[in-house]
C-alpha cells in the first residue's frame, strides 16, 4: 500500500523522492522474499535466483541513494558526492556481474560490502545535515535500524563476528519501522516544501511589486544581475502569477527544477536586500 501511495503521490506532486522511495521499498520487499526462500517454493532455479539477487542489490543501492539525494537535495549541498558514489556504483555492477559468471561467494561478499558501504556513506552524509530540519532527523533515525542490522547480517557475519546479533526477523521489524516512519517523513517533507515554496514565491512577487512601486529601474537591474538567464525567465513567470506546473510546461523543465530555481532566486534576492538594508542603515548613521 505504501508503494502504491508513493506512486500516486509522485504523479500528483511530481516529486521524485516519492518515486525513488517506492522502488527502494520494492527492492527491500524482494530482498526479504529471497532471504525467506520464497522463490524456491515456485521452483525458481539457482541461476535465476542469483540474477535476481544481483539485480536487487544494484536496484537497492541505486534507488536508495537516489531517494536520499532527492529527499535531502544533496546535489545542491554536496555536488561532488555524486562523482564518488558513481564510482562505487560501477564497482557494484562489476562485482555483481563477476559473481553471476563465477558463482563465487567472494564476489558476493564484495558486492555486499560495496552496497552497504554506499548506503552507509549516504547515511553519514545525512547525519552531517541532522540539524538542518525535522525530516532529516527522521531519516537518520529511521534508516539506521535497518541499515545496521543488514550490515551486521550480510557483511560482518562473513568476517566471523557480529555486533547486534541481528536476524531476519529483526531486519523485517526494522524494515517495517522504516517504511512507516519514512512514509510519514516523506509526506511531512512535502507539506513543508510546499509551504516554503509558496512563501518564497510570495516574497519574490512582493519584492518585484516594491521595485515597480518605487520605479527604480536601475536598481532593478542591479538587484537581478546575479540571476542566471533561466532564473530570470522563472522570475518573470512568477511575477505573472503562474503556477509551478505552468512554469515547468512553458520552459520544458520538471516541477522539481522549478522549485530549485525558485529557492535560488529567493536566496539571491534576499542577500541583495540585506545588503541594501545594511547600506541604508549605514547612511542613516552617517547623517
Amino acid at each position: 500500500m505504501v508503494i502504491l501511495y508513493c506512486f500516486v503521490y509522485y504523479f500528483y506532486f511530481k516529486d521524485y523522492a516519492f518515486l525513488y522511495y517506492s522502488v527502494f521499498l520494492a527492492s527491500i520487499t524482494l530482498g526479504f522474499l529471497i532471504i525467506d526462500g520464497t522463490l524456491n517454493l515456485f521452483g525458481v532455479s539457482k541461476k535465476i535466483t542469483n540474477f535476481l539477487i544481483i539485480t536487487n542489490y544494484i536496484a537497492l543501492a541505486f534507488f536508495a541513494s537516489k531517494f536520499i539525494n532527492s529527499f535531502l537535495f544533496l546535489e545542491s549541498i554536496y555536488p561532488k558526492l555524486k562523482k564518488y558514489t558513481y564510482t562505487v556504483g560501477v564497482l557494484i555492477i562489476l562485482s555483481g556481474l563477476i559473481y553471476f559468471i563465477t558463482d563465487s561467494h567472494l564476489y558476493l561478499l564484495i558486492l555486499n560490502v560495496l552496497v552497504f558501504s554506499l548506503l552507509l556513506i549516504y547515511w553519514l552524509t545525512s547525519v552531517l545535515l541532522f540539524k538542518r530540519n525535522i525530516y532529516t532527523k527522521i531519516l537518520v533515525l529511521a534508516f539506521a535500524l535497518l541499515l545496521f542490522s543488514a550490515i551486521d547480517s550480510f557483511v560482518l557475519t562473513n568476517f566471523g563476528f557480529r555486533i547486534f546479533k541481528s536476524n531476519p526477523l529483526l531486519m523485517k521489524i526494522g524494515g517495517i519501522v522504516q517504511i512507516i516512519v519514512l512514509w510519514f517523513a516523506v509526506i511531512f517533507r512535502e507539506k513543508i516544501l510546499r509551504k516554503e515554496n509558496a512563501f518564497m514565491k510570495k516574497e519574490i512577487i512582493s519584492f518585484s511589486d516594491s521595485i515597480n512601486l518605487n520605479d527604480k529601474k536601475v536598481k532593478n537591474e542591479n538587484t537581478l544581475e546575479d540571476l542566471s538567464h533561466r532564473e530570470r525567465e522563472i522570475f518573470n513567470l512568477i511575477i505573472q502569477g503562474k503556477s509551478n506546473k505552468v512554469i515547468s510546461a512553458e520552459l520544458n523543465i520538471s516541477v522539481n527544477t522549478v522549485k530549485f530555481h525558485i529557492k535560488n532566486i529567493y536566496e539571491k534576492l534576499n542577500i541583495k536586500s540585506r545588503k541594501e538594508a545594511l547600506n541604508i542603515d549605514l547612511n542613516i548613521a552617517k547623517l
